[in-house]
C-alpha cells in the first residue's frame, strides 16, 4: 500500500473491480487517498470512480501524487464531497 493511489476495493465491490480492470487501476498499488477521493469522495458512482482511478494510472507521476496529496488536505479540511446521507447497498454488513 502507498500513500497515493486508487483506494483499495473489497470483494463485495466486484462491480467496481470489474469496471477498473480495463483501465489497469487494479494493477497498481492501492493508496490511502487518490484522484477519485478528491474529486467527489462518496458522491461519485462506480463508473466515475473507475474512470478517475484509470485517469490516475494513465498520468502517474511524482508531481501528480504531490498535487493529490495537497488537495486531499484541502478536501478533508473543507469536508467537500461528504454526503452523510449517502449509503451504498454494499455498505450493509450481512450479519
Amino acid at each position: 500500500m502507498s500513500v497515493i493511489g486508487p483506494r483499495p476495493v473489497i470483494i463485495r465491490e466486484k462491480r467496481l473491480i470489474d469496471l477498473r480492470e480495463p483501465l489497469n487501476a487494479n494493477g497498481v498499488r492501492p493508496g490511502l487517498t487518490g484522484w477519485a477521493q478528491i474529486n467527489g469522495r462518496n458522491l461519485v458512482n462506480d463508473e466515475e470512480k473507475a474512470f478517475l482511478d484509470g485517469e490516475y494510472v494513465a498520468n502517474m507521476s511524482l508531481a501528480f501524487d504531490a498535487q493529490i496529496f495537497f488537495k486531499t488536505i484541502l478536501v478533508v479540511l473543507s469536508r467537500r464531497g461528504v454526503d452523510r446521507k449517502a449509503k451504498r447497498d454494499d455498505d450493509e454488513v450481512p450479519f
